[in-house]
């Protein structure tokens, strides 16, 4: 009769086998997208048994069993995770790698911990680890892993008001993903080198940028990194004062995302919709989306999201005269931009100053 631990241990293998081939599907993109994602929450209980069966045993092969466990969820649990749930398994995995003495392994985790920390509005963490995953990279010879840190520290960089700095990361790391023919990579950067440019107020080039990223998206079949394209196009298009377009692009956008289930995803595209329909006059709509923005973002726990949601619909009431509540909502919003050291706490200081002016 198997000892326990080889039951779990079955267990485990039987289960990061399953999601081996879930995570095979989602990579193939299409319709194969949804297969894939089926599998993984119609057996996402017996995986989380497996992965706290496996946290509990420090031994060698119990910690090389949880390492391949949790890596063979990326990419679907970005979809599928909020932040502090995928923190909590890549920290796991990278004491596992400790353990087992692999380094390469030990990068990865901490630069998806850097990940998850950065899809959270922790610039500050993000950094720190991807700081950390980049050194390991670059001590394995791992160029995914040191183009993906790159990219991870450029995203963090640019949240915290350095597009400069941004663009100089993703530039390295479109590089390196160019030169492995790293497609999936290559389209990451392009996004990413995209959104710098439009914080820096060059928008004719974002666009550019957004749209080689779609078509590599669309090449690919990823449509979680496609509806972040339609979304960043609309971006851009509402920038340049073109908000027919830019509710077009949101609305296609929240359709794709939804059918995958990219609750990150959605709350960006209910957060885009706000503010078009806030530009276009439609308070009441606006209103609406940045509500469903603001209770998404405090169920996966992005923080950024949620300042955002929070001031946008400040915006809203203040011009529907509803002052106090408006007061409180852009508070709320201060007090979470300060914590994450985001520039725009600089706007919403403004105007909260301006608005406590004419009330005085």
């Amino acid at each position: 009769m198997p000892s326990l631990r080889e039951a779990q241990h079955r267990h485990a293998q039987n289960y990061r086998d399953i999601y081996y081939e879930a995570r095979e599907l989602y990579l193939k993109g299409n319709e194969d997208v949804l297969r894939g994602l089926k599998i993984f929450e119609q057996e996402q209980l017996h995986l989380e048994s497996a992965f706290k069966s496996l946290q509990l045993r420090s031994d060698y092969e119990s910690s090389r069993l949880l390492i391949s466990l949790v890596s063979v969820l990326n990419p679907t649990n970005e979809i599928r995770f909020p932040p502090h749930q995928r923190v909590r398994w890549l920290e796991a995995q990278h004491r596992a790698a400790q353990i087992t003495g692999n380094r390469r392994a030990e990068g990865t985790a901490l630069g998806n911990m850097g990940l998850a920390y950065a899809d959270s509005g922790d610039s500050r963490k993000a950094i720190h680890y991807c700081e950390q995953h980049l050194l390991i990279a670059r001590e394995t010879g791992d160029q995914i892993g040191e183009s993906n840190a790159l990219g991870n520290l450029g995203i963090a960089y640019k949240n915290l008001g350095d597009a400069r700095k941004a663009i100089e990361f993703h530039e390295r790391a479109l590089a390196i993903d160019r030169a492995i023919g790293n497609r999936r990579g290559e389209g990451a950067d392009l996004g990413n080198l995209g959104l710098a440019y439009a914080a820096l107020g060059d928008i004719q080039k974002a666009i550019e940028f957004h749209e080689k990223r779609l078509a590599i998206a669309q090449e690919l079949g990823d449509r979680r990194r496609e509806g972040s394209a339609l979304g960043n196009l609309g971006i851009a298009y509402g920038k340049l004062g073109n908000m027919h377009k830019a509710i077009e692009l949101y609305r296609q956008q929240l359709a794709t995302v939804s059918e995958i289930g990219d609750r990150l995803g959605e709350c960006n595209a209910f957060g885009n919709l706000g503010g078009a329909y806030r530009e276009t006059g439609d308070r009441h709509k606006a209103i609406e989306f940045y509500d469903l923005q603001l209770t998404s973002a405090r169920k996966i726990g992005n923080q950024r999201a949620e300042g955002n949601a929070l001031f946008g619909s400040a915006l809203v009431l203040y011009q529907l005269n509803m002052q106090a509540q408006a007061t409180d909502r852009a508070e709320a919003a201060l007090q979470i931009m300060e914590a994450i050291e985001d520039p725009y706490a600089a706007v919403i200081r403004n105007s909260l100053s301006q608005w406590r002016g004419q009330s005085s």
